[in-house]
């Protein structure tokens, strides 16, 4: 019996299954069927291949019937597989798993004390759990103990309102040194760039 080589995979299209099964009973090999059509070895392996899955032109067809010595239902069932769309010979992508919001760190240790901080009220943001947990990681492959990644936790925390508070200070000392006019309450945007009341008036009418 023919053999495809020890490298080649199984035919994955129902095209190159009907062709290799037909080669097999004639004792020819994938190199063998290419040189008794004319073509490229490639050619004949792209319709093996699903993510290729070409399909023999008419001529390629009785090139095929010929060396195969099909029977009429046989031609008429290679042409059906050579006519088939390519898309069909492509599997669907798998379904993707839903991804949580919150991802989970490689140690154990981490994972539980954010879950304990949390239902303790204590918040701790997706950007210091994977800050502290890189930092960890670039430095060992061991899980730390629950009171190191608990105190690491509250202190970039901590800093991270910190940071933000000296940011909303630095943002309230701009706003004084640009010297914007405050609006007095309940006064409409238009009226307070409005120019004083005297400037509006008309000029009076000469008699």
């Amino acid at each position: 019996m023919a053999t495809m080589g020890p490298k080649a995979q199984p035919p994955e299209t129902d095209l190159g299954r009907f062709i290799w099964e037909r080669a097999q009973a004639r004792g020819m090999t994938k190199s063998g069927l290419a040189q008794a059509l004319g073509v490229p070895y490639s050619t004949v392996q792209s319709w093996f291949v699903a993510r290729i899955a070409a399909r023999p032109d008419p001529s390629k067809q009785e090139g095929l019937a010929r060396v195969l010595v099909l029977s009429d239902a046989e031609r008429a069932e290679l042409a059906r597989l050579a006519g088939k769309p390519r898309d069909a010979e492509l599997e669907p992508a798998p379904a993707q798993p839903e991804r949580s919001v919150t991802r989970a760190s490689r140690y154990f240790n981490a994972n539980a004390v954010r879950q304990e901080l949390e239902r303790a009220g204590e918040r701790v943001d997706d950007d210091v759990f994977f800050t502290v947990d890189t930092g960890v990681q670039a430095k060992s492959e061991y899980d730390m103990p629950p009171e190191f990644w608990r105190a690491q936790f509250r202190r970039l925390m901590a800093a991270k309102r910190e940071a933000a508070r000296g940011f909303l200070l630095s943002v309230e000392e701009a706003v004084v040194q640009y010297g914007q006019p405050k609006l007095s309450a309940g006064t409409p945007d238009h009226e307070a760039d409005a120019p004083p009341a005297a400037s509006r008036r008309r000029p009076a009418q000469k008699k």
